[in-house]
């Protein structure tokens, strides 16, 4: 409702045909009281957006090439602990669509993560392609570090659709009784690197998961 009130006030037909998207896949309004569901319809008259089912289609297509992609470069790497995963951002609480070697325990069609929220709202403010974030350190739920990357998709006509990460959970490298060269090598796959902007998108998402309500 607050993406109403504000898209009301700020229209953008992309962004409304995201939030129809969105109420398809989750029926949304059946959660809604009849107040809101009038406001919700009312928008949807004030906006009009391209028909629906062929935005689906076009973006169902899309998503169908990057999972294949993301399953062919997992698997390449099966038995390793190197997780490959693809968000979908119209769909925040479905966003996993394809997952190879998982580390993070987490499952296909599983909800993003609060730092995957972060990173929708930094490509929100910042809509430039090829701000990807590369090799950057992160920590797993359990206090694991592992070395990420995490690169926007973005479509010419609907913008950031959706993202494709890699963690590499880098704690299962070990030098010991390694050649020098194998040593540079590991020590090279294992480095990563520092970004400002992905520190304070980690640090946001830290801090909305220490705000969350018991049980939530």
């Amino acid at each position: 409702m607050e993406a109403v009130t504000t898209l009301r006030q700020n229209p953008d037909a992309r962004s409304v045909a995201d939030l129809l998207y969105l109420e398809r896949k989750e029926n949304i309004t059946l959660k809604l009281g009849e107040s809101e569901k009038r406001l919700f319809q009312a928008l949807i008259k004030e906006v009009p957006v391209p028909d629906i089912g062929e935005q689906e289609a076009h973006r169902d297509r899309l998503f169908e090439v990057y999972k294949q992609i993301v399953n062919g470069i997992g698997q390449t790497f099966a038995g390793t602990p190197i997780e490959i995963v693809l968000h979908d951002n119209r769909n925040p609480m479905r966003a996993i669509q394809a997952l190879q070697n998982p580390i993070s325990g987490r499952q296909l069609y599983q909800p993003t993560t609060n730092f995957g929220i972060e990173l929708i709202k930094w490509y929100a403010v910042h809509p430039q392609q090829g701000s990807s974030f590369i090799s950057y350190e992160l920590k797993l739920a359990d206090g694991t570090p592992i070395k990420s990357t995490s690169i926007p998709l973005y479509d010419s006509e609907y913008g950031l659709i959706g993202a494709v990460c890699m963690n590499i959970r880098i704690s299962d490298i070990s030098e010991t009784n390694l050649d020098e060269k194998t040593k540079q090598f590991l020590a090279a796959f294992r480095r990563t690197s520092s970004n400002p902007d992905i520190t304070e998108i980690i640090e946001n998402a830290n801090r909305n998961l220490l705000r969350k309500p018991p049980g939530k």
